[in-house]
C-alpha cells in the first residue's frame, strides 16, 4: 500500500480512522520508502481464483498467494465448532492446497453478551502472543477480521472460544500462501 493511501495528509499517522491507537509511520514504514514494510511487493491487480506472488519481510523467498475465489458459505460455523475455552483442532486440509503454509482467514463473531473471545493459531504453538483473536465489543453487533494464520505440516490450525454458545461464528478461508 502506498503512503498516499493511508497518510493522505502526510502527518505520519494513518489518516482514517484517527484515534489515539493509530500507528505512527515510524512503526510501519521504517525504511521510509512510502510502503508498509511487512509486504514489500504485491501485484496491483488481482482476479478471484488466481494467484499473486508476494515478497514478505521475514519470510525467505517469494511466496505465492492462491485466491480461493468467492465461497458460497462459511467453512466453519458455531454449529460445527466447540467453544469450551480449550484449543480445538481446525482441519483445513480439505480446503487449502498441498504445501500451504498460511491460510488467509475471515472470522466473524456475534453474540448478545459483549467481550467474548475467539482465537485461531498454528496447531501446537503454546504461546498466546501469535494468536489471531477477536472480541465482540458490543452486544449483537458482528465483528469481522482477516488474518494470515500459520498452518502445521498437516494443514491444521487450532481455535478457542469463550466457554459459551455464540449466536454466530463464521470462519471462511479466502486463500492461502505456498
Amino acid at each position: 500500500m502506498l503512503k498516499s493511501v493511508y497518510d493522505s495528509d502526510e502527518d505520519g499517522v494513518i489518516a482514517v480512522p484517527q484515534t489515539e491507537a493509530d500507528m505512527t509511520k515510524a512503526v510501519y514504514d521504517t525504511d521510509n520508502d512510502g510502503k508498509v514494510d511487512a509486504i514489500d511487493e504485491h501485484a496491483s491487480t488481482h482476479q478471484d481464483g488466481q494467484t499473486d506472488e508476494i515478497n514478505v519481510t521475514g519470510l525467505t523467498g517469494t511466496h505465492q498467494y492462491i485466491d480461493r475465489g468467492v465461497a458460497a458459505n462459511p467453512d466453519f460455523t458455531q454449529a460445527t465448532l466447540t467453544t469450551d475455552e480449550t484449543w480445538n483442532e481446525l482441519d483445513l486440509s480439505s480446503i487449502v492446497g498441498a504445501g500451504a503454509t498460511f491460510a488467509y482467514i475471515k472470522l466473524s463473531i456475534t453474540d448478545a453478551t459483549p467481550d467474548l473471545f475467539f482465537g485461531i493459531r498454528k496447531k501446537g504453538v503454546g504461546t498466546t502472543h501469535t494468536v489471531f483473536a477477536v472480541r465482540n465489543q458490543v452486544a449483537n453487533i458482528a465483528i469481522f477480521a482477516y488474518a494470515f494464520v500459520p498452518l502445521d505440516e498437516n494443514l491444521k490450525a487450532e481455535y478457542m472460544g469463550t466457554n459459551t454458545t455464540f449466536d454466530a461464528i463464521a470462519i471462511t478461508v479466502c486463500g492461502w500462501l505456498v
